[in-house]
């Protein structure tokens, strides 16, 4: 041990330019070597030179990282120690030696495995979303500048009377500029609003006046959007958010990407709290992704007063 101590491991844990994980790969195989005696520790060295893919791994980070392997001390190491080279007759601490050595290749395999998958998912999964982000965001521009040339107001779609298949009418008309949280499908499978074409004509306010006025800005979209929202007899506001929202618990704020985001804006119409009759729309603008998020409808969240 007093030889590969000198001669290799104290090189590395003593490093401040070693990586965490090679000095803990090497703090492992100290451990390793301290539980086998004399015989053990040797065979565990040449079990070392002549191992298959993780102690050839290893090896190579040692080199990469600029220190001495065990391949590169084998002359001084063989002229003190020797070497072993039929292992069917070794006695019962030299297998274990060879148990050691299969045993850290099967771990630190798996683990180098596990991390590059995860790695290869992550970069896959970020390459996905940024490529679908530009693709809907130039669809929708593309959309827009097509039908406000040929009308000068956007086309809207068939208007269902029902709720049945909500969110494919969603993903089909809103996609790129109204992004709908999957607590606010909660809040529809529990609507009792009775004009259910009022919410989907709501949605297409937000999309087609909200969010041109959000990106664009301008007075004039400003006022298109109020006109859009009296013809339907709606408004357009701040919630009951500010230092009073956390007396609600969570009602007015929904997790996005690990975090809370609170619901500070909402479409609504009607004063009643009877479900039948109150709408209300609540979202937050992502100034991220540039599109408006709602998080709950089309019933009235809680308040102090309710």
């Amino acid at each position: 041990m007093d030889f590969l101590h000198t001669h290799v491991f104290d090189l590395i844990i003593g490093s401040e330019n070693a990586s965490d994980a090679l000095k803990h790969g090497v703090r492992r195989t100290i451990a390793r070597l301290e539980g086998l005696d004399a015989v053990g520790m040797v065979n565990y060295y040449w079990s070392s030179i002549v191992g298959a893919d993780w102690a050839a791994a290893f090896a190579t980070r040692m080199r990469d990282e600029g220190f001495s392997r065990f391949e590169e001390v084998i002359d001084e190491f063989r002229g003190r120690f020797g070497a072993v080279s039929n292992f069917s007759g070794l006695p019962k601490e030299i297998e274990s030696a060879r148990r050691a050595v299969d045993e850290e290749k099967e771990i630190g395999g798996e683990l180098l495995k596990e991390a590059e998958k995860e790695r290869d998912l992550a970069e896959n999964e970020r390459d996905h979303v940024k490529a679908t982000n530009q693709f809907l965001r130039h669809r929708i521009e593309l959309l827009e500048g097509q039908s406000a040339s040929s009308s000068g107001t956007p086309l809207d779609p068939d208007i269902p009377t029902t709720l049945e298949g909500f969110g494919e009418w969603c993903a089909r008309h809103l996609t790129g500029s109204v992004e709908m949280h999957p607590r606010a499908f909660q809040g529809i499978k529990r609507s009792e609003f009775q004009d259910v074409s009022l919410i989907y004509k709501a949605l297409l306010v937000l999309r087609d006046h909200y969010v041109p006025m959000k990106r664009q800005g301008g007075l004039d979209r400003l006022r298109a959007f109020e006109q859009a929202c009296a013809e339907l007899g709606i408004t357009e506001g701040t919630t009951f958010s500010g230092p009073g929202s956390g007396e609600q618990g969570d009602d007015y704020f929904i997790r996005v990407s690990g975090c809370l985001v609170e619901l500070d804006r909402h479409i609504k119409k009607g004063v009643s709290y009877d479900p039948g009759f109150c709408l209300r729309i609540y979202f937050f603008w992502d100034e991220k992704s540039k599109q408006v998020v709602v998080g709950w409808l089309p019933s009235h969240l809680g308040t102090r007063d309710s």
